[in-house]
């Protein structure tokens, strides 16, 4: 599958020149996880990333709690598994920080934990929020 993702990554680049929306940059992302790491692949987060941090605000608040983990996946993926490394640029980190940040009560309780860990997780500690009990996971006794 990941060989098959990598044939079509320079469609991807080239449909990603038509400056999609946000929704459609943030699933092109997060599909991109099991993707091998290669230039290519970079390429097309990178072209996904810079949309994502003019447009993230068009996202809901649930579609950047998901895209904050997408991302986190892909740049610990790109650590790890793939080998081909790959960090978010700051401009996206800190577009979803504030975005999350002014969305917040758009959320379920626990939803912007799950964000904040995984920006945390791209972005060092500056990058995780500011939370409030209601945010945090509820924990199982």
């Amino acid at each position: 599958a990941g060989a098959r993702l990598e044939a079509l990554l320079p469609h991807l680049e080239v449909a990603l020149a038509s400056k999609p929306t946000a929704v459609t940059a943030a699933t092109v992302l997060s599909s991109l996880v099991r993707c091998p790491g290669s230039p290519s692949r970079s390429a097309v987060l990178d072209v996904c990333a810079a949309r994502l941090a003019s447009r993230a605000h068009e996202l809901t608040a649930s579609g950047l709690v998901s895209l904050s983990v997408g991302v986190a996946a892909v740049a610990v993926d790109a650590a790890g598994v793939s080998g081909g490394a790959w960090s978010p640029p700051t401009a996206l980190v800190e577009k979803l920080r504030t975005q999350l940040d002014i969305k917040r009560y758009d959320l379920p309780p626990g939803a912007l934990g799950r964000a904040s860990q995984a920006l945390e997780a791209v972005g060092g500690s500056e990058a995780a929020l500011r939370l409030e009990p209601r945010d945090m996971a509820k924990q199982k006794l």
